[in-house]
């Protein structure tokens, strides 16, 4: 987390357990314990113990509390609060109910009292969330962190009274952050895979220690995706590999820290790996066997995402590639120039009297926006995109070895 000016410790109070000799509720107290570095001091109140033992010292407290927890536990908390080494604490009435108007109303609640101004870390403590409180919470915090920019500083604790130290009577505070970063970058993942954009996924593993090359990988292949850099996306750019490559690389580099730090995050990477693996080839002109596999399997990438223009421009000059010369066919060489690429497709309409007008027309009605007299509907451009992506991943290269034979002897 990147440092904070100001720190809101946002906290449930719970009813705690009645007392028989005090004749009313109470907490059990302990020392609270941060990672087995910092403690506080012996209290029964969770928010006095974060306060102290927290690396971020709160100056902002505010206690979530239902009418039946006041009712039990807050005459005892209102002493608690005459201590003048007690924190400064804002109750907040959390509404109490489970029809639909009060949970939304359990949601609101929340949403407003994580949304801290700019500059401000939160820590959320779940110590005596009761039920579904903790739920709430989660779901807010994926809420908020999903739509909120600049995204939100979020810290989630738990004392783990489960794991006191019955001799020494200290009880952990437990880090959980680490599972709504989870949650963070699943999200942004899934809509790298469904959409190409990797600008979110990126901006999260780049805070990440561990995963900045990741990052890097990502954010390359991301932008050659989104731009259409078909040579830097399948063989490279100066000296660098093909971004296709590299994240290949990358993803089986972190496999052992994913394993260790976020073992579920591995499914997901898994998924990216699925994506990246079928458009990595050795460098190579964009005219052989193996270069139209991948670009065949790049333009279904597009079409399964909904890069619609994308799509039909892969496959449109990938079919010129099948009847250009190798430099001609090598995005980023000095001889792949217009004039022969033009050449190239010269070729591809004289010996193809389909497929070209097609792709001419269906990149031509994209490209005007509809512009023009008798613009496609979006179900005929759906329509024709899918053909002409079906078809040049089923064309065939014959007619460019026999090309390729003749230009060789």
């Amino acid at each position: 987390m990147t440092e904070a000016q100001h720190c809101r410790l946002v906290t449930f109070l719970g009813t705690g357990r009645h007392d028989e000799e005090l004749k009313q509720h109470r907490y059990q107290s302990t020392i609270y314990i941060w990672q087995e570095t910092k403690a506080s001091r012996m209290t029964e109140w969770v928010m006095q113990g974060l306060t102290e033992c927290l690396p971020c010292p709160p100056d902002d407290v505010v206690v979530l509390a239902t009418g039946t927890a006041l009712k039990k536990i807050g005459p005892r908390l209102e002493t608690a609060k005459r201590d003048p080494d007690f924190p400064a604490i804002q109750i907040v009435n959390y509404p109490e109910g489970g029809d639909p108007e009060t949970l939304w109303s359990q949601f609101d609640c929340l949403k407003e009292n994580l949304r801290a101004s700019e500059g401000t870390r939160v820590v959320l403590d779940i110590t005596h969330g009761f039920r579904s409180q903790p739920f709430f919470a989660a779901a807010v915090l994926a809420f908020i962190r999903g739509l909120d920019r600049p995204r939100r500083e979020v810290q989630v604790v738990y004392g783990a009274h489960e794991a006191r130290d019955n001799v020494k009577n200290t009880t952990p505070v437990w880090d959980l952050t680490p599972f709504i970063d989870l949650l963070d970058w699943t999200r942004e993942l899934t809509l790298f895979l469904r959409t190409g954009r990797s600008r979110g996924v990126e901006e999260l593993m780049e805070s990440a220690i561990g995963f900045e090359d990741l990052a890097a990988s990502i954010g390359r292949f991301g932008a050659d995706l989104e731009t259409i850099r078909t040579g830097a996306l399948l063989l490279g750019r100066d000296s660098e590999p093909a971004s296709a490559h590299a994240l290949h690389q990358q993803l089986k580099t972190v496999e052992r820290t994913v394993a260790h730090r976020f073992p579920p995050f591995h499914d997901v990477l898994e998924v990216v790996r699925q994506m990246v693996a079928p458009l990595v080839i050795k460098p190579q002109p964009l005219n052989t066997r193996e270069a139209h596999a991948a670009l065949a399997n790049l333009a279904r990438l597009y079409f399964s995402i909904g890069r619609y223009v994308e799509a039909a421009t892969t496959a449109q000059e990938g079919w010129v590639s099948l009847y250009a010369t190798d430099v001609a066919a090598t995005p980023g060489d000095p001889g792949c120039t217009s004039d022969s690429r033009k050449d190239a497709a010269d070729l591809w309409r004289k010996s193809e009297k389909k497929y070209p007008h097609k792709a001419s027309q269906i990149r031509n009605d994209i490209n005007h926006a509809g512009y023009g007299d008798n613009p496609a509907t979006h179900e005929k451009i759906i329509k024709d995109v899918t053909s002409l992506v079906r078809d040049f991943c089923n064309a065939t290269l014959k007619k460019t070895d026999k090309m390729r034979w003749r230009r060789c002897f």
